[in-house]
């Protein structure tokens, strides 16, 4: 996914579809990150999928109405595999915070 020139698999359609949808912030985070790691670019991107994903779902009519009905609330948060943390992501900071 980090390498823009990486050619995604025609039998895996629906993975490489929603591969696909984080593209631009693929792009945005190597262009911001311009010196940053091969690991700091995946962690920001995936920190970044989940924030997009969000705004992603906030975009669906019939998910708007049940928030705006307050039936409805979401939440990004983030498991890091390699050292068993949970992360959260403020809706007002735009930071994951450890839980």
């Amino acid at each position: 996914m980090m390498d823009p020139k990486t050619e995604l698999r025609e039998d895996m359609t629906f993975i490489s579809n929603w591969v696909m949808m984080m593209s631009e912030q693929r792009d945005q985070v190597l262009a911001d990150m311009p010196d940053a790691t091969p690991q700091e670019h995946v962690a920001e991107l995936e920190h970044r999928s989940i924030e997009a994903s969000l705004g992603n779902l906030r975009t669906f009519p019939f998910v708007q109405k049940k928030m705006e009905d307050g039936l409805l609330y979401l939440h990004g948060a983030y498991y890091n595999l390699h050292s068993g943390s949970l992360f959260v992501l403020n809706q007002e900071t735009k930071k994951f915070e450890q839980l």
